[in-house]
């Protein structure tokens, strides 16, 4: 088992693709599949990822960061406080929009 971490750069074994991993799926029956994205572009939108068993790919290099190592401190909820002295508010739920165009 390799444990390519997500934000690795790996190369495909069996071909000359590339990428940076961009997503890790275990599923039910112990295979692990990674989303590889290439830096490559077709019209000049980004490739869609490519989905590769993890043994069949080789890291290049490590992540330059990881996201799992972000402060808690940072994603605390803003006080009601906060919220008073005119900071916006976190998203969520909205209430249910009014009917338009619509006569009873």
């Amino acid at each position: 088992m390799k444990d390519v971490p997500i934000g690795a750069t790996v190369q495909h074994t069996l071909t000359p693709f590339k990428g940076v991993v961009v997503c890790r799926a275990e599923w039910l029956n112990g295979c692990i599949r990674l989303a590889v994205q290439s830096p490559d572009l077709h019209e000049g939108k980004p490739v869609e990822p490519t989905w590769l068993d993890e043994h069949e790919v080789e890291m290049i290099s490590q992540p330059k960061h990881c996201v799992h190592e972000i402060d808690p401190g940072v994603l605390k909820p803003l006080s009601a406080r906060q919220i008073s002295d005119g900071e916006k508010a976190p998203g969520g739920p909205r209430a249910d929009p009014k009917p338009r165009g619509i006569r009873p």
